[in-house]
């Protein structure tokens, strides 16, 4: 699969796109228009077939499926600006499938990647 050897870069240093390269093959897979806001964190899902994406305004958080750069999912994660630290997909294994964020609120959210299932935010402890 062209995605298992990805990497991903920010494509400016003022807009959220990102540029989407294959390693072995040393060619562009995508570029993908996430954000308005300067891009701040991206994450890969374990088979490289999602990516996740939050902006440095830390509002919104984007996952796109590769290599069709297809916007798949859009969370809010709060309307206050704030610093994302990590990104995380779930183990293939879980089910329904899990994206986490961790902030600078103290807070780790929880998004199901799954339609037919809504897990809202879980605050799991305070800095």
């Amino acid at each position: 699969d062209s995605t298992h050897h990805s990497l991903a870069l920010p494509a400016s240093a003022t807009s959220g796109r990102i540029l989407v390269h294959h390693c072995d093959k040393l060619t562009a897979i995508c570029e993908l228009r996430a954000h308005r806001s300067p891009l701040a964190l991206v994450a890969f899902s374990s088979d490289s077939t999602l990516l996740a994406s939050a902006s440095e305004r830390g509002t919104i958080i984007r996952v796109h499926h590769l290599p069709q750069s297809a916007a798949v999912f859009m969370f809010r994660r709060g309307t206050l600006p704030t610093t994302i630290h990590s990104l995380c997909f779930s183990p293939p294994c879980v089910d329904p499938p899990l994206l986490s964020a961790s902030s600078s609120t103290g807070a780790v959210h929880l998004f199901s990647l799954d339609p037919n299932h809504f897990i809202s935010a879980v605050h799991l402890f305070s800095l």
